[in-house]
């Protein structure tokens, strides 16, 4: 898949392409891999036979958040941490079909606005948000920690105080269009 595959199009692409098993300055390959893991500005993860290595520095580069590509031979199943994560998958017998597919991804990937989705920097954006509410006689203020203009004011509702349909309306359309940024 390297050779018919990969190499061709990152080379294509300016990229210099390399394997870490062809790393062969001396030193500690572990120090190695993780310098190219970090550096390089693309990083193909080939997820075929469940290596623990590579799903290993799979998750350094998440950590980072820089551009990565998941390739995946077609009979093998993703975990299910990276299975929402955008995957090319391979049938063996049918590299060349994939070229075109593989090329629009390497194209995608290095667009400079893309925005490096995956489950360390989910989880991580996440801890931000933070319901910080406030009780007062009428009102729960509600402020969501590290976001400008993150406040929303819900009535208290009992039973002498429910609102109308449309307030409810109101009040829920407020709580789900409130996204991190």
């Amino acid at each position: 898949m390297y050779y018919e595959l990969l190499y061709p199009v990152l080379s294509k692409h300016g990229y210099f392409p390399f394997r870490s098993d062809h790393i062969y300055r001396p030193g500690i390959i572990h120090n190695q891999i993780i310098d190219a893991i970090i550096e390089s500005p693309l990083v193909i993860a080939d997820l075929s036979f469940h290596k623990p290595n590579v799903f290993y520095e799979l998750s350094n580069r998440h950590a980072i958040a820089k551009p990565i590509l998941q390739i995946i031979r077609k009979n093998d199943d993703l975990p299910f941490d990276i299975n929402p994560i955008r995957t090319l998958i391979i049938d063996i017998d049918q590299v060349k079909e994939k070229i075109l597919e593989f090329e629009n991804m390497v194209i995608e990937a290095t667009k400079d606005e893309i925005s490096w989705e995956n489950p360390i920097h989910m989880a991580l954006s996440t801890r931000n948000i933070r319901l910080n509410p406030i009780f007062n006689d009428d009102d729960i203020v509600v402020r969501f920690a590290g976001y400008e203009s993150s406040e929303i004011v819900l009535p208290i509702i009992n039973m002498d105080n429910l609102p109308s349909d449309r307030e409810v309306e109101r009040i829920n359309k407020r709580i789900v269009t409130i996204q991190p940024s």
